[in-house]
């Protein structure tokens, strides 16, 4: 199964009344996706964790183990 990996402007903290508005539920951590500059794939969950954690990018997900919501201000 393929792992995906977002490269871009994420935030998972600290959210404006606006920005909580994407999200439904109010009690689980929670990632706000502001912009994508790059979705990577690949086969094993450790090469997503390897350039996820070697990358320069401001911030990175991997939606697949992401406990919580996901929107999107796309």
């Amino acid at each position: 199964m393929k792992k995906y990996l977002l490269l871009g402007n994420i935030t998972f903290h600290h959210f404006t009344d606006e920005e909580l508005s994407f999200f439904k539920d109010d009690t689980e951590q929670k990632a706000l996706i502001h912009e994508i500059d790059q979705e990577l794939h690949f086969n094993s969950l450790e090469e997503a964790y390897e350039v996820a954690e070697n990358t320069n990018a401001p911030s990175w997900l991997i939606p697949s183990e992401f406990k919580g919501e996901i929107a999107y201000e796309l």
